[in-house]
């Protein structure tokens, strides 16, 4: 396969995108045609999103500069076990977190599918199928003892604090997370048809699905006009570098954007039962706000490990 790292990204992305299509009508068409496992349907499907495909993209590229850099290997036809294996042990030499360990892991995965469908397609004289997925596993059994899983709270002591230190769109995006409860992606998707007025906006979610989100009417106005005024746009990259900057300077422990919701469901959370709602209510409520639907999704962002009943 010819081309720039980024020309051979795009094309194998082409090749299993299913944006748009039923991911639930993919998995059953897989079990008719014999996958029993999770791990087998995986091998079957494609990608059904756009936030799994720009993850997939991402550590395809990384993965892909690595093996030219470390190995001059600039076909992933020729792409082996070693190669697979050598950079997930990059990445648990690295230190990152259990669960980027394994996004990172399942994009891997996902290229051997798109790589497979390229040979199969275009390039049926090379017999060859990659599947490398015992590889992976073991060097996944590697990460699950070697990489501190995260199993606490990842609120802000003082958010507040924080966002005292960030300005411009920067700080209307932190606002926006900590006083709704917004995704990134969902305050950077915000268009003029999303207010609503008297500070409710609309936000389109994960999979498409729409909720309304009431916010400070302050906040809402001067938002809402930088958004008519085409003044909105923030790369996320550089969001998250002000924001562990306004760490620092706060003397917070850094807890990424995602950290803000977590102080958004604690506060509406106790809010509302300060209020008199009732416990599963609260949590299904605020679960809802958040753009999830399960109420224990909730208790997650309360105590960090769902908690167990007795």
């Amino acid at each position: 396969m010819r081309g720039s790292v980024k020309v051979q990204v795009s094309f194998l992305l082409r090749l299993i995108e299913e944006i748009g299509n039923s991911k639930k009508k993919a998995k059953e068409s897989a079990r008719i045609d014999g996958a029993k496992t999770w791990h087998d349907i995986g091998k079957r499907i494609g990608i059904y999103s756009y936030a799994t495909r720009n993850t997939y993209k991402d550590v395809w590229m990384q993965f892909l500069n690595f093996c030219r850099e470390e190995y001059g290997v600039k076909d992933p036809v020729k792409l082996d076990a070693i190669h697979f294996k050598a950079y997930l042990e990059k990445k648990i030499a690295d230190g990152i977190k259990y669960s980027t360990f394994q996004k990172h892991a399942a994009a891997l995965e996902k290229l051997q599918v798109a790589i497979n469908v390229f040979l199969s397609t275009y390039r049926p004289d090379i017999k060859k199928s990659m599947d490398y997925s015992k590889d992976i596993a073991e060097v996944r059994k590697k990460a699950q003892k070697l990489l501190k899983r995260f199993e606490g709270v990842r609120h802000y002591q003082d958010p507040q604090k924080v966002l005292n230190f960030l300005d411009g769109n920067y700080r209307l995006v932190a606002e926006l997370q900590l006083r709704g409860g917004l995704r990134f992606s969902e305050a950077q998707k915000l268009k003029p048809f999303s207010f609503k007025g008297n500070g409710v906006i609309e936000i389109k979610g994960k999979g498409g699905k729409i909720r309304t989100v009431k916010i400070p009417l302050e906040l809402y106005e001067i938002v809402k006009k930088r958004v008519d005024d085409g003044i909105w746009y923030v790369k996320k990259e550089t969001y998250l570098n002000h924001l562990k900057n306004a760490c620092k300077l706060a003397n917070e422990e850094y807890m990424g954007s995602h950290g803000l919701r977590w102080n958004y469901a604690l506060n509406s959370f106790f809010e509302k039962t300060s209020l008199g709602v009732g416990y599963f209510e609260a949590l299904q409520s605020v679960s809802h706000e958040m753009g999830h639907n399960r109420p224990d999704i909730t208790e997650h962002y309360l105590f960090g490990v769902k908690k167990k009943r007795s």
